[in-house]
């Protein structure tokens, strides 16, 4: 299957589920926040009002991975500044029928790969949080590319969806 990257706006659904992913992750607004759709590359930023105060916009950068010719999302990866944390926190989100016991495995480059588990599923997908310290977030700003890892599906097919890294330090850069 082929697949590539899309950073165009994602159906309602989507953005509903991002919007649940900023409540769980509760981002702080930021000082200087970048434009709602600014594309750095293969990230985009969306900027959404606070569920609790609408005069407050909260921000994150994302990237789309679909595939094939009907460009179904195969991942969705998230990320953005948890309140009173200096470090980002990464959410990527799976199909639903992904097998949780083992949660995900995500590798940067030809590095090893970390495994993270899952914290919920949700009408969108399966949700895994990946807490990029300050190694990780090195890797992430250094890196071409990245991985992730997981098993799908009763037969538990193991599956490794690509991501870049394009434009990921101008975008999270635009977060702080």
């Amino acid at each position: 299957m082929k697949l590539f990257f899309h950073c165009r706006a994602v159906g309602l659904l989507r953005l509903c589920t991002l919007a649940l992913v900023l409540l769980v992750l509760r981002v702080e607004p930021s000082r200087a926040l970048p434009q709602d759709g600014q594309v750095f590359q293969d990230w985009t930023a969306r900027c959404e009002a606070d569920p609790s105060d609408a005069s407050v916009k909260r921000c994150y950068i994302v990237q789309a991975v679909v595939a094939g010719e009907q460009r179904q999302r195969v991942m969705l990866l998230a990320v953005a500044y948890p309140p009173g944390q200096e470090s980002p926190l990464a959410t990527a989100i799976l199909p639903l029928g992904t097998d949780l016991r083992p949660g995900i495995e995500v590798a940067i480059d030809d590095g090893e790969p970390k495994r993270y588990p899952f914290s919920v599923c949700m009408a969108d997908g399966c949700q895994a949080h990946i807490p990029l310290d300050t190694a990780l977030l090195a890797a992430f700003k250094k890196g071409v590319g990245g991985s992730v890892a997981f098993l799908r599906g009763p037969d538990r097919r193991a599956l490794k969806v690509p991501f870049s890294l394009k434009g990921f330090t101008a975008a999270v850069n635009a977060l702080k």
